[in-house]
């Protein structure tokens, strides 16, 4: 990690435990760096991986907020809906390609990356399918992009739809790819929001596991591919402030840092996106991705109203 990118992340982490910046700020603020500094591969490199670490542990954090049962009545009410969302998303993306003729193993990953959880469902299933470099990083940049939109559109939509903090919660841990931007705009909501939405996307990252068996079967290729650490860690946090209540203080203590760190991440993020990968990608890969978010955003906002 350069100095330079650790200083940026420790700023905004200080801003974000101050309160003087929102999650969507700092999105805003680490696409503005990136765009006006214009860094290069290795900042980008850096910058990407950090964030994915920093957003693993922003949310185990996150599980210190809430208690088992609470996780475990959302993860029932939340699991057929995150399934059935995911064959749909899935099939659909299957139908629009045949329309596009994008390349089969770009249309899919951006299909996968849409249905489940952003790049980490990109990353899983890409070795699967063999998919080259180029194939993955034209995925993960229409993701990337769809995700900062994301940020900023769904809070005030979520509002203009009249949608409760639960309601909201399953919304956009339904229709938003990344676990990132889920908690980040759902935080910008309401905790209760944050809470069911963070829950609800670790159900819906856990498809991961079968997708990508299925897709390995598919194109005959070997290998299982591992259960996020980051899941577990959740589930951790859940039964500690569950059966040590008398922690109450430092869960909460924990729990906020984790938001905090969150919002940092997220500027990391921004810091990571690349316009030129989307450049080089052309209109039809980003259309596809637009045109699959835009029908899975509806269908689920339908389902949750």
């Amino acid at each position: 990690m350069s100095v330079e990118i650790a200083l940026i992340f420790s700023l905004m982490l200080v801003l974000s435990l101050l309160g003087w910046v929102s999650p969507v700020v700092c999105l805003i603020a680490g696409i503005g760096y990136a765009m006006m500094r214009t860094p290069g591969d290795a900042f980008r490199e850096r910058a990407h991986h950090l964030s994915q670490l920093m957003l693993k542990v922003s949310v185990i954090g996150l599980g210190f907020g809430l208690s088992l049962g609470t996780a475990l009545q959302v993860g029932r009410e939340t699991a057929l809906l995150s399934g059935g969302f995911i064959l749909f998303t899935l099939s659909l993306g299957w139908f629009v390609n045949r329309r596009m003729r994008l390349e089969n193993n770009t249309a899919l990953l951006i299909a996968v990356g849409t249905a489940i959880c952003g790049g980490s469902a990109i990353a899983a299933v890409a070795p699967t399918l063999k998919a080259n470099s180029r194939q993955v990083a034209f995925a993960v940049g229409v993701v990337f992009a769809l995700n900062g939109l994301a940020l900023v559109l769904f809070p005030p939509l979520g509002h203009w739809l009249g949608f409760t903090q639960h309601q909201f919660g399953i919304w956009a841990a339904l229709a938003i790819h990344d676990t990132s931007s889920v908690v980040g705009a759902a935080s910008q909501y309401g905790s209760e929001a944050l809470n069911i939405a963070a829950t609800t996307k670790l159900v819906r990252a856990l498809w991961i596991i079968p997708v990508a068996l299925i897709a390995g079967r598919l194109n005959r290729t070997e290998g299982t591919p591992p259960i996020p650490v980051f899941l577990i860690g959740f589930l951790i946090a859940c039964l500690l402030r569950t059966f040590l209540p008398g922690g109450a203080a430092v869960w909460s203590g924990l729990r906020m840092l984790a938001q905090a760190t969150l919002g940092a991440t997220l500027t990391l993020i921004g810091l990571s996106i690349d316009r030129h990968v989307l450049r080089a990608a052309g209109w039809k890969p980003l259309a596809f991705g637009i045109a699959l978010w835009m029908a899975a955003m509806v269908m689920s906002a339908v389902w949750v109203a």
